[in-house]
């Protein structure tokens, strides 16, 4: 996603309602969708969400828990 939204920026062109189409075409709710893209963008590599993490943990303070897990100083 971010990488798409870069490219499309680097060539002067975007998409109006970005979120809005994601949520239409994904079928989940922007909330959601929101607080994913919060979590990817502290957490850029994938190895560094650990796969016993539980989403509910992270719904609620969602850039914490990302800043957390970068520290390495979050419980799973």
């Amino acid at each position: 996603m971010f990488g798409l939204r870069d490219n499309l920026e680097h060539i002067s062109l975007q998409i109006d309602g970005f979120y809005d189409h994601l949520v239409r075409d994904l079928g989940v709710k922007r909330k959601w969708l929101e607080k994913v893209v919060i979590l990817r963008r502290y957490l850029v590599k994938e190895e560094l969400i650990p796969s016993s993490l539980n989403w509910g943990r992270c719904e609620k303070g969602t850039r914490k828990v990302a800043e957390r897990l970068l520290k390495g100083d979050f419980p799973v």
